[in-house]
């Protein structure tokens, strides 16, 4: 009778319930949408943990450096990472789950400035209205339609760590344009600058790269990278049909209106 109860103590011990598999994914800093430091760790990392959960999966964060998140991914260190736009580079390079989020991105500029009251009042493409102005675009990020300029060497870019430090340069008159999801811009905007200097600050959303879809990445190299995927948009219909997807979305709009 022993002998059997240790057997069966030993083989439940070797193979856990599946109900208790983690992954850990790469996380970072993009406020509202991720942060350490936000409830949930931001609104989009909730959505990441409860579409998992619904399927059977815990999730635990670290966070990281954009690039270095994703080549840690890349080269199969953690299972994944939040949230990445596609690119044709990426989707070579990693899996990708269904959306997120759907956001637009809006270019950012200063009211005053000539060149960019001259673009915004003309009819022709974008393309050409952009030719010979200064854009800074954050470390990490992509953008399929300014990567294109760029190469064409329509625009000249700049990089920088923060999207903060973009619209500081915005400010001070050394680029012309930032490009950022309009939510995190307006974001950093009302929380990072004076309400005087926030005012010099206009944006447009109509041009070439106005919207994007957020997903969570999957690496190539992870075991069952490819079935993760699936748990995941398994999980993320769960949570839509039930209507918890929306109910996370609403706290966090309610979360981003300015006190009285």
């Amino acid at each position: 009778m022993l002998q059997a109860f240790l057997l069966c103590f030993l083989l439940l011990a070797s193979n856990p319930p599946a109900g208790a598999a983690t992954i850990t994914l790469a996380n970072g800093e993009w406020p509202p949408f991720l942060s350490e430091s936000k409830p949930h760790y931001g609104v989009a990392s909730r959505i990441v943990t409860e579409s998992f959960k619904a399927v059977a999966i815990d999730v635990k964060y670290v966070f990281l450096p954009w690039k270095r998140s994703y080549l840690m991914v890349k080269e199969g260190v953690y299972e994944g990472s939040l949230v990445w736009g596609k690119t044709p580079k990426r989707l070579k390079e990693v899996f990708f789950t269904d959306p997120v989020m759907t956001h637009e991105t809006a270019l950012f500029y200063k009211k005053e400035n000539p060149k960019i009251k001259q673009a915004l009042n003309s009819t022709i493409p974008w393309e050409q209205r952009l030719k010979g102005l200064k854009v800074v675009l954050s470390l990490g990020s992509t953008s399929t339609f300014f990567d294109k300029l760029q190469e064409q060497d329509v625009i000249k870019v700049q990089r920088t760590r923060k999207p903060e430090h973009s619209l500081q340069m915005l400010l001070i008159g050394r680029v012309d344009i930032v490009p950022l999801n309009a939510h995190i811009g307006r974001y950093i905007l009302n929380t990072k600058f004076e309400k005087e200097q926030a005012k010099l600050i206009g944006t447009t959303k109509s041009h070439g790269d106005s919207r994007w879809t957020y997903h969570v990445i999957i690496s190539k190299s992870a075991p069952q990278g490819a079935s993760l995927v699936n748990q995941f948009n398994k999980g993320l219909k769960k949570i839509r049909e039930k209507g918890l997807y929306q109910e996370i979305m609403k706290d966090f709009q309610h979360s981003q209106k300015p006190a009285p």
